[in-house]
């Protein structure tokens, strides 16, 4: 293996076909502090674009 072959190979089955950013958790925590999320209670939110879907 070359190096960054693991990680492409890894990222390769993310659904929406991009790595993760910081602006997608931040935008989750922006969600979630503001008074949308107001009757959201205890639920882990998974950030990682389809990865664990397929």
């Amino acid at each position: 293996m070359e190096p960054g072959d693991a990680f492409k190979e890894f990222s390769g089955a993310i659904s929406l076909g991009r790595y993760q950013e910081q602006q997608d958790v931040a935008k989750l925590v922006s969600f979630l502090a503001s008074e949308k999320a107001g009757y959201i209670t205890g639920q882990a939110i998974v950030t990682d674009g389809g990865l664990v879907y397929r």
